[in-house]
């Protein structure tokens, strides 16, 4: 695993592509879009994460896949992938506040292009979720298993991979899958959201209060 620097400033500008971001900006924004996610992909009858998953789940990663502009490197044109979102963690009394996180490819533009794909991430392991929490950049499909989250349960069956995914695409023609993404937790965003430096692994523990701009993701999951 090997850090990633250039996340921090990809994630800054995905933050302006944001649907909430007329109503809160940053963080807030990547928590609100959160809250809306879940409320759509669990909508009854048929939500499409099944509850048993969720009950087990250790932590949620909630993530927005966005098409990069291509960029002109040593005379090559390179495009990629860039994305953030926020990681919760299941705790004593139900779930953390959330932490930011940013994910990309090698190559960056500088401008932003169009919304590809949005991820809820199950994370089955306290291994994977620590994984999460290191600092360090978390390769998906190499540093920890994934594998595409099942639409309904079988009694007595061990979870496949430490990470499930359930995804939609904006644009069905694009296939697109979170393995071999590259994740790390951005901290320049943590510390402007909660005013002073917080590692993840503060906040996955409980130590970090949520804030209230967090209530009504918190209050979506706790029954689960």
């Amino acid at each position: 695993m090997k850090l990633i620097p250039v996340l921090v400033t990809v994630s800054m500008a995905l933050a302006t592509l944001s649907p909430t971001a007329a109503q809160a900006e940053g963080m807030q924004a990547e928590i609100d879009r959160a809250a809306a996610m879940f409320e759509e992909f669990q909508v009854d009858p048929q939500p499409i994460i099944p509850q048993r998953v969720l009950a087990a789940a250790r932590g949620l990663a909630f993530v927005t896949v966005f098409k990069l502009a291509p960029h002109l490197r040593s005379g090559f044109i390179l495009t990629g992938l860039g994305s953030k979102g926020i990681v919760v963690a299941r705790t004593g009394p139900g779930w953390s506040a959330p932490c930011a996180v940013a994910t990309g490819s090698a190559a960056y533009g500088a401008e932003i292009g169009e919304q590809v794909a949005e991820y809820i991430l199950v994370i089955n392991t306290s291994d994977a979720l620590g994984a999460l929490s290191s600092g360090l950049n978390v390769t998906l499909g190499t540093d920890v298993t994934i594998a595409a989250g099942p639409r309904r349960i079988i009694v007595g069956a061990t979870p496949p991979a430490a990470v499930y995914y359930y995804g939609r695409s904006e644009d069905p023609s694009i296939q697109t899958s979170p393995e071999g993404v590259a994740v790390a937790v951005n901290a320049d965003e943590n510390t402007v959201y909660y005013n002073r430096p917080v590692s993840a692994q503060s906040i996955f523990s409980g130590l970090v209060s949520p804030p209230a701009g967090a209530g009504k993701l918190l209050k979506l999951l706790k029954d689960y």
